[in-house]
Order: C-alpha cells, then sequence, then structure tokens
C-alpha cells in the first residue's frame, strides 16, 4: 500500500501544503478447532500456518516558492494494527509431524517533505530573468497609462500621476536613487512525519490439549519488522529576511511475537521446539529521523525533533502443569530478538547577515 500526496505553489506569496494519511488494521488466522470434543485420530502430519507480509508507505510533500512569503507544510501519518495468528486447541492422536507456525514481515514508513524557497528568476520560458517586484510594479504603471491614454493630472510638474506613482514606488522600497536592496519577507517550511504500528504475531497450542504424534513437533513465531518515520524541512532564500524550517518525525511501535503452549497441555512427539525469534539472518529495524535546514539574509532558524517509542516483547513459553514428551529428539525453548534503532535529528541555519540557529533534539 503506497498512499502519496504532492503539493506545490509559486508567486509573491505561495502556500504548498499535502497531508497523506494510511490506516490499515489486518488480521490473518489459521485456527484449527477451540473447545473439547472427542480426539481426532489423524494418519498424517498436522499443521495449522499463518503467514503475512505487509508494505505501507505513506509520503506527503509540500512545496512553496514566494518572492515575499513562501509557506512549505506536510503531514505524513501512518496508523497500523496487523495481528497474525496461527492456533491449534483440539486433541489429536496416532499424527506424523505437528507444525504451528505464524510469520509476519512488515515494512512500514511515514515519509514527509517540506520546502520554501525565493521564486524563480526566470520567466516560465526559461530564457530570461523574470521581474522583480519593482519591474513587476513599472511594467503594470506602463500598462494602465497605454490602456488609459493619460498622460496629464493637476500635479505642479504637470507630469504624469501614473509615471508619479511608479517613481514612489521604487523610492520607497530603496531602488533608484537610493541603491537599497529591498524587503526580502518570510520563508517557511513545516513537516511531521508519524509512523504508528501495533503488531501481534502469536503461534499457540492451547491449554489442556492432547497431541499424541511420532513425528517432530513446532511452535514458533518469526517476525520481522522494518518501522520508519522520516521528516525533512529546508528554508532557502538568501534573499528573506526570515526562514525557518522544522521537522518532527515520530515512531512509535509496539511489537509481540509469541510461541506458546498453554497449561495442562499434554504432548507427546518425536521432538519438540517451541521457538520465537526474528526471521534468519534478519533484524528489526527502526528509524525515527528529522531533518531541518534554513537560510536566509538575516534571521534563519532551523529545528527538528526525531523520537523513537518501543516496546518489543519477543516470548517462548510453556505453561504451568504441562506434560512434555520427545521420544526420539530433544526439547528446545528459545527467543531471540535482534533489533536495530536509529534516532535522529539534526538543525542548520545559515545567515548571510545577522544570525542563524539549528537545533536538533533526538
Amino acid at each position: 500500500l503506497t498512499t502519496t500526496a504532492k503539493a506545490g505553489a509559486e508567486g509573491a506569496t505561495g502556500i504548498g501544503g499535502a497531508i497523506a494519511v494510511a490506516y490499515f488494521d489486518n488480521d490473518t488466522d489459521a485456527h484449527i478447532g477451540t473447545g473439547g470434543g472427542a480426539t481426532i485420530t489423524l494418519t498424517g502430519n498436522l499443521a495449522a500456518q499463518a503467514s503475512h507480509t505487509g508494505t505501507v508507505h505513506t509520503l506527503a510533500d509540500g512545496e512553496a516558492a514566494g518572492s515575499s512569503v513562501g509557506v512549505g507544510a506536510s503531514i505524513a501519518l501512518n496508523i497500523g494494527e496487523v495481528t497474525n495468528d496461527a492456533f491449534l486447541g483440539r486433541n489429536f492422536q496416532n499424527v506424523g509431524t505437528v507444525t504451528i507456525t505464524a510469520t509476519s514481515m512488515l515494512d512500514t514508513k511515514a515519509e514527509s517533505k517540506a520546502s520554501s524557497k525565493g521564486q524563480s528568476t526566470k520567466k516560465s520560458d526559461g530564457t530570461t530573468d523574470s521581474a522583480s517586484s519593482d519591474q513587476e510594479t513599472t511594467n503594470q504603471t506602463e500598462m494602465a497609462k497605454n490602456q488609459s491614454g493619460g498622460t496629464k493630472t493637476p500635479s505642479q510638474s504637470g507630469g504624469s500621476s501614473l509615471g508619479q506613482a511608479d517613481s514612489n514606488s521604487n523610492a520607497q522600497t530603496g531602488k533608484g536613487t537610493q541603491g537599497g536592496n529591498g524587503s526580502g519577507g518570510t520563508n517557511v517550511a513545516a513537516t511531521i512525519a508519524v509512523n504508528f504500528l501495533d503488531a501481534d504475531n502469536q503461534a499457540q497450542i492451547a491449554g489442556d490439549v492432547t497431541i499424541a504424534g511420532t513425528g517432530a513437533m513446532k511452535v514458533e513465531a518469526i517476525s520481522t519488522t522494518d518501522a520508519r518515520a522520516l521528516a525533512t524541512a529546508t528554508s532557502t532564500n538568501t534573499s528573506s529576511n526570515t526562514g525557518v524550517a522544522a521537522a518532527i518525525g515520530l515512531n512509535i511501535v509496539l511489537l509481540d511475537n509469541n510461541a506458546m503452549i498453554g497449561s495442562n497441555a499434554d504432548l507427546t512427539a518425536g521432538s519438540i521446539e517451541v521457538r520465537a525469534a526474528t526471521g534468519n539472518g534478519q533484524k528489526n529495524t527502526f528509524q525515527a529521523r528529522a531533518l531541518s535546514g534554513a537560510v536566509s539574509k538575516n534571521t534563519a532558524v532551523g529545528g527538528s525533533v526525531g523520537v523513537n517509542y518501543l516496546d518489543v516483547d519477543t516470548l517462548a513459553s510453556v505453561g504451568d502443569n504441562v506434560d512434555l514428551d520427545a521420544n526420539t529428539g530433544n526439547i528446545e525453548i528459545g527467543a531471540v530478538s535482534l533489533n536495530e534503532m536509529q534516532n535522529l535529528a539534526g538543525g542548520a541555519a545559515l545567515s548571510t547577515g545577522s544570525g542563524g540557529g539549528g537545533v536538533g533534539i533526538a
């Protein structure tokens, strides 16, 4: 599942905002009976296997280019609940192998980007510089004069009032004889990425179950999860008075991976293995990343916050008063959880004039 939202704006005042939201609720179940009933005689192998593979990526991208004011904003929100369950709850005899396995592979990512910059200095055809704000005022004034045909007004000099207005505009913005640089306006980029995942993966033989078999018995839960929240904000306009970039990346993961035999079960097999683990040669990866950068003429501020909240439980358990008989092999109970976490926040700011400050909190 991929969800994408993109927005862009350009002009004297450019505001681009994008919001992308994904909500998913997935249940995968492989169940063999519950409750009482006569013992089932089975001349063959017994298996309950649940497998789920899911990829959910959400992207929000907001861009703005404004000569006076530019605001780029985006929010990417991933919310997911996943249950993968293999369950055996009936009595069997005369079986061969018994395989109760739950396998889950998840890849979730919320990524948000926001940028704000100065308006392009090229015309739409890309050939010549576009007009500055003062040039645009002059152009519009000349067009108004031509359209109206007016030249004289009751001014002392007898000149055109439209021409006088144009001169005043240039003088007020610091152009012409005073030789000023003009005002730059404000550019802001803000973005938030949130990735929330609640995943349960479980393989279980219920309590009070009796199974008589001759082959290998396996109760196994395998779970591998990749969860990321990535936020990037940039505000780059060396002509603006103020540039602000802010990014927040929040990654919340609640992960349970359990292989269980319930209390009072009576199990006979050639060998018995109860195992909960990450996939062979694999590991869980959790990443929260927030990066921001701002460049302006006077005041520049870049701030980022990256947060990882993880609750990861891996359990292999045998309940009370369980009778395990392995006639030809071993009884093995084990749990393995391999995890890699990255929490990164970076804020950078550059001012060509007065001052800039960057803050990163992880």
